[in-house]
């Protein structure tokens, strides 16, 4: 069996990974994942925020962005979407028909683009 490749936690804060995957996915449903610091500089991960109770959700201080993380993070995004597409037929891995199928509009692979989607419940 292959070695599980692994990356430091500060490497993947540093990188942005933390950052968008927090504001991207996490944050609009009133999560976070925190990153902690000890006293040794060791960077580990601390927990989950929990806000679910805020309608909104959570949203990062304009200030706190890194617009350069975010950019990293994306370019990397962008380097691998035609593969999946080409594999899956969808950037994000489908579990059909666990979820509600979800039809988003877009003509672009660009993940930051905005989209208008609508989502098709299952007849019950």
């Amino acid at each position: 069996m292959e070695e599980v490749k692994r990356m430091d936690i500060q490497a993947f804060m540093d990188f942005g990974f933390l950052q968008e995957a927090n504001r991207m996915f996490f944050h609009p449903l009133g999560l976070a994942l925190e990153v902690n610091v000890n006293e040794k500089g060791e960077y580990t991960l601390g927990g989950v925020w929990n806000y679910m109770d805020d309608p909104e959700g959570m949203f990062f201080h304009t200030d706190t962005i890194d617009v350069s993380k975010a950019a990293r993070v994306e370019e990397l995004w962008k380097s691998k979407a035609e593969a999946r597409i080409k594999m899956e037929g969808s950037v994000i891995q489908p579990i059909e028909p666990i979820v509600p199928e979800v039809n988003y509009s877009t003509n672009s692979l660009d993940p930051m683009a905005p989209q208008d989607f609508k989502v098709e419940l299952p007849n019950e």
